[in-house]
């Protein structure tokens, strides 16, 4: 039986270096890193909160629409 060595696979979008107060590094790779993850992260807690907004305000709605809830089981 022969082993075959398989090159371990090295992610590429894995921060390991981050130095923001350093000027030099700011300017050569931390500010694309930064502004990156910010039109990532935004958008998707832009889209968290409304996901969060919209069941908080079906939830409180639920027994207009015929459930029988007590307040509790509404807000568990």
């Amino acid at each position: 039986m022969s082993h075959s060595s398989i090159p371990e696979k090295t992610n590429c979008s894995v921060i390991s270096d981050w130095r923001p107060e350093d000027p030099e590094f700011w300017q050569q790779r931390g500010h694309r890193v930064a502004s990156r993850n910010l039109w990532i992260s935004v958008p998707c807690l832009l889209l968290a909160f409304c996901v969060w907004m919209l069941f908080s305000a079906v939830a409180v709605n639920l027994n207009k629409v015929g459930f029988q809830l007590t307040t509790d089981q509404l807000f568990m």
